[in-house]
């Protein structure tokens, strides 16, 4: 390992890192791979034997990609961002996808299964099948959970970090900073654990954190209005209906994190499932839980004015670091931590979210981060708050 955590050999790789956590290089007996990536992180480019793969983004999902000069690869998304189809050889395919957000196969245009995809718990492929397994089945990148996968190397890449399905676990560790503020502790969880050693229930997208947390989060925004829609969702009435909207109350974010991944689908039956008053709540709990991972996954873009860094001197230094990098894992936390407290900021359609790190992080004593964001997860503003 290197002096921040980095495996240097790892399984019969030799690898190379840049830029703190950023795989530089890997190589084994049977490939030399180079990657590159722009200024927010996120890959642009990856050359395999001397063939280079060039990445087109818009922010930080791939349109299209091209292998040396091969036929490009278009994907298209929804408006949700949600990946749905890839042109491959100047045909359409439609994603499959089950319960858990793995992509199970392709369709033509047709509704034909072209491709099938069988997967372990972790994410190791057990096999391809169907009549284009051995062209499109391969030359889709995008598997398990939806995350992109590096047939050379067997890893998953997933923007900040690599993990690999044969061991279950992220080749690299985590930010110590940020787990040690999210887990109040260093040893609760290995800084190489992918999804908490619960592969079943999470999915991890950004390399940060586990998708279920995010559903903690919408817990906490709207406890009561949840819990009224989960009991209409599953027939509920009398004493039963109000005891879970009760228990939502009291834990909203605990039960938000165990029901994190289908919070999305169940919030779209609020039109039918939910009473008039708690329309209004519903609207912004999906809104403010949907610009809240995107503002988590887009961290990087942000940067505190230099003037509220510690030393920059005068009145205006608000934090006690002058490094940028820990503030964004601040920022990360509070955005995807079960505790944080959301709220609609009152105009343009952005919200603020108020999360205790129990411990200093402003200069003047402050615990508490203030964030503001808006729809589209552009982080405004973040400081620290009594």
């Amino acid at each position: 390992y290197d002096a921040i955590g980095n495996p240097t050999s790892y399984l019969g790789k030799t690898l190379t890192w840049t830029m703190g956590r950023q795989m530089e290089s890997l190589s084994d007996a049977s490939n030399s791979i180079q990657y590159t990536y722009n200024e927010n992180g996120i890959r642009t480019k990856k050359t395999v034997n001397g063939t280079t793969t060039t990445y087109h983004l818009v922010g930080d999902v791939v349109t299209m990609e091209q292998t040396g000069s091969q036929t490009p690869i278009y994907y298209a998304y929804d408006g949700s961002g949600n990946l749905f189809l890839i042109n491959y050889g100047g045909q359409n395919y439609f994603y499959v996808r089950n319960a858990q957000n793995d992509i199970i196969g392709m369709v033509d245009t047709s509704g034909n299964w072209v491709v099938e995809y069988q997967y372990d718990a972790w994410g190791k492929l057990l096999g391809t099948s169907g009549t284009l397994a051995n062209t499109l089945g391969q030359a889709n990148p995008y598997r398990y959970r939806g995350y992109r996968h590096d047939a050379e190397t067997g890893l998953y890449y997933l923007n900040s970090r690599y993990y690999d399905p044969q061991v279950g676990r992220f080749v690299n560790a985590d930010d110590i900073y940020s787990v040690e503020v999210e887990q109040g502790n260093l040893v609760q969880y290995n800084l190489f654990t992918y999804c908490l050693n619960n592969p079943i229930n999470m999915s991890d997208d950004s390399g940060y954190c586990a998708a279920n947390i995010i559903g903690g989060v919408i817990g906490g925004v709207a406890g009561a209005a949840l819990g009224y829609l989960l009991a209409k969702y599953l027939g509920l009435s009398g004493w039963k209906k109000w005891a879970l909207i009760t228990a939502a109350t009291v834990g909203g974010a605990v039960l938000g994190a165990f029901l994190g991944p289908y919070i999305a689908q169940l919030s779209r039956l609020a039109g039918t499932a939910i009473k008039a008053g708690f329309q209004p709540t519903i609207s912004i709990l999906k809104t403010a839980s949907q610009a809240a991972f995107k503002a988590a996954k887009g961290v990087n873009k942000f940067s505190v004015s230099a003037k509220h860094l510690l030393g920059a001197g005068g009145r205006f230094a608000k934090f006690t670091t002058t490094s940028q990098s820990i503030i964004r894992g601040l920022i990360k936390t509070a955005l995807t931590s079960s505790a944080a407290k959301f709220y609609s900021n009152g105009k343009d359609g952005s919200f603020y979210v108020l999360y205790s790190f129990g411990k200093a992080i402003g200069t003047k004593g402050e615990q508490t981060l203030k964030i503001v964001f808006d729809t589209a997860g552009k982080i405004w503003t973040a400081f620290p708050v009594k």
